[in-house]
């Protein structure tokens, strides 16, 4: 597919004028919700990631109110630099800064050979737990960070795909602010955190009592998740303030020391739908995979629920595997 280059011919296929915070992108499409920038091609996705991952935070991009649409499936095979789109570069250090903001439709295409490798190791084989530049990736999936306003729905992620950072590791999103959504994907790809915070759709999702909600609805994992420590969801690690609603896990989800940053058997707070939840609701959800925790709080939906500021709800909702 031919590219579009900013010229008084391609004005039609571009914007140039985005907000101060967004780098103008050379892709098909005006970012409207009627005229979406388009995903075509790998090249395409990279685009998008290079302009929210710069490396001077202040030029990273967040496409607040844009919006995006994959038109074909996308095979990331090769890219092994690529940790995420709304995520830090490997010579800055990994912060939320970093974030996308905008509405992503996938059309049901997929990605396919996303090898994202964000884990460190010293001379000896253990994990760095240090995210700083040239160090362990924190934040890592397809997108980094979700932060107020993204949406993401319509992706599917392929088996073939491996996601793994030192924390926050999840296959759409490593991590979901107050006022993000993911709905309708899918996750066949393998998710691990050497610490905590892993999960087949995202590592965390957070808000606070009187914020705005942050959402996963209608999503499905069948992808293997593991933490070296603790927090680990079939769809979420950690849940605080947030709602998971008609979802389902067929993947295994285990915490379980396979790394010497961690001592054995002290893994905690595996799910089979979210891993550590509090004041958030998990409705009409079902899990088919096995959960296991070394140490303790190992449950087919839950590992740890509890109710925080009157807030939380387990309702509706079938445990079809072993814990």
């Amino acid at each position: 597919m031919k590219k579009f280059t900013l010229s008084l011919l391609s004005l039609a296929f571009v914007t140039s004028v985005t907000n101060a915070a967004d780098p103008t992108l050379n892709l098909k499409g005006n970012g409207t919700e009627s005229d979406p920038w388009l995903i075509e091609t790998k090249s395409d996705l990279l685009t998008l990631a290079s302009a929210c991952n710069s490396s001077v935070i202040d030029y990273a991009g967040h496409y607040a109110g844009y919006y995006f649409k994959m038109t074909a499936d996308i095979d990331l095979k090769g890219e092994k630099d690529f940790y995420g789109i709304a995520t830090a570069p490997m010579s800055q250090a990994s912060s939320n800064k970093y974030k996308f903001q905008g509405v992503f439709d996938g059309q049901g295409h997929k990605i396919s050979n996303m090898e994202i490798d964000g884990t460190a190791f010293d001379s000896e084989g253990k994990a760095i737990s240090q995210f700083g530049a040239n160090q362990s990736r924190k934040w890592v999936g397809l997108f980094g960070l979700l932060g107020d306003g993204a949406v993401v729905r319509n992706v599917v992620i392929d088996d073939n795909c491996i996601v793994s950072g030192i924390s926050c590791a999840g296959g759409i999103a490593g991590a979901m602010e107050a006022g993000s959504t993911i709905e309708n994907c899918s996750n066949y790809a393998t998710v691990t955190s050497y610490t905590q915070q892993a999960g087949g759709i995202t590592g965390d999702m957070s808000s606070t009592a009187t914020g705005k909600p942050v959402v996963i609805s209608h999503c499905f994992n069948a992808g293997s998740i593991s933490v070296n420590d603790k927090y680990g969801g079939g769809i979420a690690g950690r849940s605080n303030f947030g709602s998971i609603d008609y979802c389902a896990n067929a993947g295994s989800v285990m915490g379980f020391c396979f790394n010497a940053i961690k001592n054995v058997a002290t893994q905690t707070a595996v799910g089979g739908i979210a891993g550590y939840v509090t004041a958030s609701t998990i409705t009409d959800c079902i899990n088919y995979g096995d959960v296991m925790a070394d140490s303790k709080q190992a449950g087919g939906i839950a590992g740890y629920f509890a109710l925080t500021s009157g807030k939380g709800l387990l309702k509706n909702c079938i445990n079809a595997g072993s814990s």
